[in-house]
């Protein structure tokens, strides 16, 4: 979190209890902090681990409630 203070950023750590689907728990936390943008790396799984356990870029990409920059 120093890195982040260095460049006039001032970071909040926020804990959540954990959720079913992670995703959904994201786009929420989007929606309660007023982000303007969510930054996050993109990466998938094999068909069968995704349809057995969902997936976090998933569930971003058919959801999304904020701009999204993906990076992989």
């Amino acid at each position: 979190m120093v890195w982040f203070g260095r460049h006039g950023l001032k970071p909040a750590l926020i804990e959540r209890p954990e959720s079913a689907d992670a995703g959904q728990t994201l786009l929420s936390l989007a929606i309660n902090q007023k982000a303007s943008l969510i930054v996050m790396g993109a990466y998938g799984h094999s068909r069968f681990r995704e349809l057995m356990l969902g997936g976090v870029t998933r569930t971003m990409l058919q959801s999304m409630t904020a701009p999204v920059l993906m990076s992989h």
